[in-house]
């Protein structure tokens, strides 16, 4: 279990994926989407859901990673797009972008369907403070649209 843990790690790490700034009359900057890769392997239980690769991360970090679990190898489509909110107040907010940013969102679907997506968040384009968040994404597998959230803590 800790070499596959250790191999998620090191494959998010690798495909990790930060802001990219581009140059424009409005200086508005371009998010990259959240980078995925894709393994197939045995799991159990029938519901897609989004787990993250760790519950604590450090203030200054720059991604964090989560692991789609696809048990029934549902074919989805999802695009680019993600959210972040933080947990204030006993209600779930929308974080504050360190500036104008954008998603460049286009629609992505596999030719197989695997059992795990994982992928990685620019976090750092938010202006991050300790605290409790959480990641939401949507996907589509043809008839309906599923929406799936990961909570994690960031730490002082």
């Amino acid at each position: 279990m800790k070499s596959k843990y250790i191999y998620f790690v090191t494959i998010m790490a690798i495909c990790g994926l930060g802001c990219n700034r581009t140059a424009s009359k409005k200086q508005v900057v371009q998010i990259g989407p959240a980078d995925a890769q894709c393994l197939n392997c045995d799991t159990l239980g029938t519901t897609v859901r989004m787990n993250m690769i760790q519950n604590h991360y450090p203030l200054d970090t720059k991604n964090v990673y989560s692991i789609l679990l696809n048990p029934k190898r549902k074919s989805l489509i999802f695009g680019g797009d993600w959210t972040l909110q933080k947990w204030e107040n006993g209600s779930w907010i929308g974080a504050k972008m360190n500036g104008m940013y954008g998603f460049g969102d286009v629609g992505m679907q596999l030719n197989f369907a695997p059992d795990y997506y994982c992928f990685s968040y620019p976090v750092s384009c938010y202006g991050i403070t300790s605290g409790k968040y959480r990641i939401i994404q949507s996907f589509h597998d043809g008839r309906e649209e599923i929406t799936v959230s990961a909570e994690f803590w960031i730490d002082k």
